[in-house]
C-alpha cells in the first residue's frame, strides 16, 4: 500500500492575495519561518489573508539574492533583525540612520525578486 504525498498542497490563483508592499512581505515571512524553527506548520491559506506563498518563500529569496551578490551580507543581516523586531529602522534616530539605508536597500532588492514570483502586488 502507498503512502500519500506529503508536502504543501497547491494553492489556488484566485483565492490568494499578494502583499501590498515589500516590507509587509518580509515581516510576514519572517514572523512565519521563526514560528516553523519553533515547531509550528506553515499554512498560508488559513491566515485571515490567504497568501500565494509560504513564509520561507520569501526568507529563501532573500538568502538566494545574497549568495549571489544581489543584496549585501550586512543588507540581509539588517533585514532579519529588524524583520524579528516586527519593527522597521527609524531614520530619525541617530542610532538606526545606518541601519535604515541598509534596510531600504535590502527592501528594493527583495521587490524585484517577490514581484516577480507574485508574492507583491
Amino acid at each position: 500500500m502507498s503512502r500519500p504525498k506529503r508536502g504543501p498542497s497547491p494553492l489556488g490563483e484566485g483565492d490568494v492575495q499578494p502583499f501590498s508592499n515589500v516590507a509587509e512581505a518580509w515581516f510576514w515571512g519572517v514572523a512565519g519561518y521563526l514560528a516553523r524553527l519553533d515547531g509550528g506548520r506553515p499554512m498560508p491559506r488559513r491566515g485571515a489573508v490567504p497568501r500565494p506563498c509560504e513564509p520561507s518563500d520569501v526568507v529563501h529569496a532573500a538568502l538566494k539574492l545574497t549568495r549571489r551578490d544581489r543584496m549585501s551580507t550586512d543588507q540581509f543581516r539588517t533585514l532579519v533583525r529588524f524583520g524579528r523586531e516586527g519593527l522597521a529602522p527609524d531614520p530619525r534616530l541617530p542610532r538606526q540612520r545606518g541601519a535604515a539605508v541598509l534596510w531600504q536597500a535590502g527592501l528594493d532588492a527583495l521587490s524585484h525578486a517577490l514581484r516577480a514570483k507574485g508574492i507583491v502586488a
